[in-house]
C-alpha cells in the first residue's frame, strides 16, 4: 500500500497488514513519526482516472513527454538517390596519396635502421635482444 509522509511528502510502499494494524511509522527522509492510518494518500476524486493521480503537495508535475518524430532508418543511412558518395566522386586527393607514400617511406626507413644498427641497439637496450632473437637476428659476439 502506498503511504505518504505528512511532513515531507516522501512516499513509501508499506505492506497492507502494517497499515491495518495502525502501527507508528518513521519517515527515513525527515525522521518524523506518524500513525500508519494518517499517512494514507488522499482519495482520488471520482472523475479522475487512476493514471491521473495528483502529485503530492509541494511537487510540480513534470511536463508531458513528446514523442520523437518517426525517421526512416534506411533512408537516413543511405545517400540521396542519384548522388554518389563524395569519395567516389572526387577519388583520392593527391595530398592523401602523398601522405600515405611518406608514411610508408618513414616506416621502411625505421625498420631498415633497426636491422642495420641492431648490435648498437642491443648493447644500449638489452631487453631488445629477445625481440631480435624472435625475429631471427641473433647477437653477434
Amino acid at each position: 500500500m502506498r503511504v505518504v509522509c505528512p511532513t515531507c511528502n516522501a512516499a513509501y510502499d508499506v505492506p497492507a497488514p502494517v497499515v491495518a494494524a495502525g502501527r507508528t511509522l518513521r519517515c527515513t527522509a525527515c525522521g518524523s513519526q506518524f500513525p500508519a492510518g494518517q499517512a494514507l494518500p488522499p482519495e482520488l476524486p471520482p472523475d479522475l482516472p487512476p493514471s491521473a493521480t495528483p502529485p503530492p503537495a509541494g511537487l510540480v508535475p513534470a511536463p508531458p513527454l513528446v514523442a520523437a518524430p518517426q525517421v526512416d532508418e534506411a533512408a537516413r543511412l543511405l545517400p540521396a538517390q542519384g548522388e554518389p558518395p563524395a569519395a567516389a566522386r572526387a577519388g583520392a586527393s593527391p595530398a592523401v596519396l602523398a601522405g600515405w607514400a611518406l608514411s610508408l617511406v618513414v616506416l621502411s626507413a625505421g625498420a631498415a635502421a633497426a636491422v642495420a644498427w641492431r648490435q648498437q641497439i642491443m648493447v644500449a637496450w638489452p631487453p631488445s635482444t629477445r625481440a631480435y632473437a624472435a625475429l631471427g637476428y641473433h647477437a653477434e659476439r
